[in-house]
């Protein structure tokens, strides 16, 4: 999975195999590229996302390649359909990093999915 918790959708032990393996990457994006393509006519789609929960990584070369990849395949058959990444559980990073990567003025049609548990935080 994307990430070592049990809310990932597999038991892993506690490990996001999905960013240690290039090869499970590489068979994911070839899903998306896909899904795009066999999606393009439909006017019904809002989004295609490519990951959902990512694990928070301080350092995210994985996920920039893989996000860049997948961004790149999905626009060589939709150019329009938003694309949704995950925060990674740290929003402001991947905020910076589409701003950086779409150009003054540009939009890349990418959606930063947010999930707020609040079961999780010190708020009462």
């Amino acid at each position: 999975g994307a990430n070592g918790n049990d809310h990932s959708g597999e038991k892993s032990g506690g490990e996001a195999g999905f960013w240690s393996s290039g090869d499970m990457q590489l068979l994911v994006c070839d899903m998306l590229r896909f899904i795009a393509k066999d999606l393009n006519n439909y006017d019904n789609i809002c989004g295609i996302q490519i990951v959902n929960e990512s694990e928070f990584a301080n350092n995210a070369k994985r996920q920039e390649r893989y996000y860049a990849a997948a961004i790149n395949l999905i626009r060589e058959h939709d150019k329009d359909i938003p694309i949704v990444i995950s925060d990674g559980w740290w929003p402001d990073q991947w905020v910076k990093w589409v701003q950086s990567n779409q150009g003054e003025g540009q939009s890349l049609g990418v959606v930063v999915d947010h999930h707020c548990y609040r079961c999780f935080s010190d708020v009462r």
